[in-house]
């Protein structure tokens, strides 16, 4: 459910852009529910013995669902982090913080629907 907010102020948590499409509702829920276990599996990607190309992959990827599902945020986010994952070295500190800033985001989104 979308959260209630005082009038005249936006719900607080991070929105699709589409949850005004009531049939995409259950879709875009089934995503953001989703979206921590996405991030931790980029991670794993990032930090453990895969390729950089996987890594850089799951970071497009990431970008692609969350722009289809109306998250601009997350989106740029992403795309961000592909394009730290396409530097070398890698910047690992700022690859870090990215990810940081992917979980913020995520847990907004989930915020949004609790």
């Amino acid at each position: 459910h979308l959260p209630e907010a005082e009038p005249g102020q936006a719900p607080s948590g991070l929105v699709s852009q589409h949850w005004e499409a009531h049939g995409f509702r259950p879709l875009i829920i089934e995503y953001v529910n989703d979206l921590t276990n996405t991030l931790d599996y980029l991670s794993d990607t990032i930090m453990k013995t895969a390729t950089e190309a996987d890594a850089l992959n799951n970071a497009k990827q990431l970008a692609a669902t969350a722009g289809l599902y109306g998250y601009p945020p997350i989106t740029e986010a992403a795309h961000e982090l592909s394009t730290l994952l396409s530097f070398d070295p890698l910047p690992t500190d700022m690859i870090y913080e990215q990810l940081t800033n992917l979980q913020t985001l995520a847990k907004s989104a989930q915020s949004a629907l609790d």
